[in-house]
């Protein structure tokens, strides 16, 4: 057995950080001595999540909250049981039907908004069961990823806002609205990222607004392993080429810091790599890393964490 959690706190800075170490150090010592056999632990983890909340709750951070599920989960039958605050939305790869699905847990507030006595009143915290089968992958990510943003540029990359022809403005075109003068990653892409990884196949990721042959950027999966670590390698490294771009006054000295681990995987399966980042360069001291050179990228705004868990 073991215990999971997925925690995103809102904001930034101090305050953000307090809360994530606080409900870290909860998680840990609580399920340090955890038993599975005692039945007043076992599967009964919504004390816990309480226990999170009220703390929270307690330090009085206005307008500070964390959402976060929490699990445990039997590696060998694939039995998880959820209990959550205010993220209520699992995301399951079936290795059967080869589709991502979406599995909707109750509702419930994020935690440190409401004490848990008033969460009791309105239903509390309730426990959910799952079961993955043979091949299913549990995913579990922070809304960072499917809400990271790229900014529309024209031809000559300056900044602009959806003008599409036959809308007026806030009328909903695609992913965005006509006015708005970016677009997020998307669930639907993470979706389709995650489903052609595992079906090795191709990916087209389609920027609305770019300027032109930097619209359409392809990827090549049909050499992945299916395994978990190529689809969290995939979501994170076409993410990174999401936000990416190369104006056509770009020199060298612009450049955007990369992890190797993403470099290397769009090395093998970003079919405009050569175009794009074949310009590299070592970073002094920090081995990890790389710049591609003469490109230049959209502000990351909001940290991206993920896990993939495989059902063997």
């Amino acid at each position: 057995h073991y215990a999971i959690i997925k925690c995103d706190v809102s904001g930034h800075g101090v305050p953000a950080a307090l809360i994530m170490v606080e409900v870290a150090t909860l998680f840990l010592n609580s399920f340090k001595n955890w038993n599975m056999k005692n039945p007043n632990q076992g599967i009964n983890i919504a004390p816990v999540v309480g226990q999170i909340n009220d703390l929270l709750e307690s330090r009085g951070f206005k307008g500070r909250f964390a959402a976060f599920t929490l699990c445990i989960m039997n590696t060998e039958t694939g039995e998880c049981w959820f209990c959550n605050a205010g993220d209520n939305l699992i995301h399951i790869y079936s290795g059967s039907q080869q589709k991502k699905n979406i599995v909707k847990l109750q509702e419930t507030p994020a935690a440190g908004i409401f004490s848990t006595d008033l969460v009791d009143m309105k239903g509390g915290y309730k426990v959910s069961k799952l079961t993955l089968k043979k091949d299913d992958i549990l995913f579990l990510f922070t809304d960072g990823i499917e809400e990271a943003k790229r900014i529309f540029r024209d031809d000559n990359f300056t900044p602009t806002v959806c003008a599409e022809p036959g809308l007026e403005k806030d009328q909903e075109h695609e992913n965005h609205k006509c006015g708005e003068d970016n677009e997020e990653m998307s669930p639907e892409r993470v979706t389709q990222i995650i489903e052609a990884v595992y079906a090795r196949q191709k990916f087209t990721l389609h920027k609305f607004h770019a300027p032109s042959q930097q619209s359409d950027f392809d990827f090549d999966f049909s050499t992945c392993d299916g395994t978990a670590d190529d689809a969290i390698l995939a979501l994170v490294s076409v993410e990174k080429v999401f936000r990416l771009y190369k104006p056509s006054n770009a020199i060298h000295s612009d450049r955007v810091k990369v992890d190797k681990n993403i470099d290397n995987f769009l090395r093998q399966h970003f079919v405009q790599y050569p175009a794009f980042c074949s310009d590299r360069e070592e970073i002094e001291n920090t081995p990890s890393h790389i710049y591609w050179c003469g490109v230049k990228e959209d502000p990351q705004y909001d940290d991206l964490t993920l896990i993939a868990i495989k059902k063997s």
